[in-house]
């Protein structure tokens, strides 16, 4: 399960690094404005990600690189997201009409999205854990559900602060960029592609 302890220690993680993202970290929501935001959609967070954005809601998109959390990884604010949510369930209806629901699911929910277009998501499941997937992946079980890449978003997190501690995830100050080496990540988490 994510828990705050765990974010806490991703933010020192960050910070040896000396990312800029923890600079410009945003207050988190509360329980109240994340329902507000999420409302319109028809979706209540689960736990974990309700817990994500009420630690911090993201970081100014606008920011480009700064707005990372490790390599190509935009920290994107709960409002992002949620328009992000309505925008793909949108261009699915446009470009599927009444297979909308193949392309992106209603119970899905993107946590962020990478400048080549893939979105990183959850199922808005009640309990917990969250598990995470790639909804560009078309890999999906016998329900037609998107297989996870990772069995809950605390071990997702988990595996970010050990790409930081590992130096699989390196900011390079001098550059202003992230580096990813691959070569130091176990093969299951290179082949999920979350980290």
């Amino acid at each position: 399960m994510l828990t705050l302890d765990l974010l806490e220690e991703l933010k020192t993680g960050w910070a040896r690094q000396r990312a800029p993202v923890v600079d410009h970290l945003r207050p988190g929501l509360s329980p109240e404005r994340i329902d507000e935001l999420t409302a319109p959609l028809g979706l209540r967070l689960p736990v974990e990600a309700r817990t994500w954005w009420e630690w911090h809601d993201g970081v100014d998109v606008t920011l480009g690189i700064h707005s990372e959390l490790g390599p190509s990884v935009p920290f994107l604010p709960l409002g992002n997201a949620a328009e992000l949510c309505r925008l793909l369930r949108e261009q699915a209806g446009k470009t599927w009409g009444d297979q909308a629901d193949h392309w992106w699911r209603p119970g899905w929910f993107p946590i962020t999205e990478r400048s080549r277009g893939d979105q990183m998501g959850l199922r808005v499941e009640e309990g917990a854990p969250t598990p995470i997937f790639w909804a560009d992946s078309h890999d999906y079980d016998a329900d037609g559900l998107a297989n996870p890449k990772v069995d809950s978003f605390g071990t997702m997190v988990t595996w970010w602060i050990e790409a930081l501690d590992s130096g699989a995830w390196r900011y390079d100050a001098g550059a202003g960029r992230w580096e990813r080496r691959s070569e130091l990540l176990p093969s299951e988490r290179e082949v999920s592609r979350l980290v």
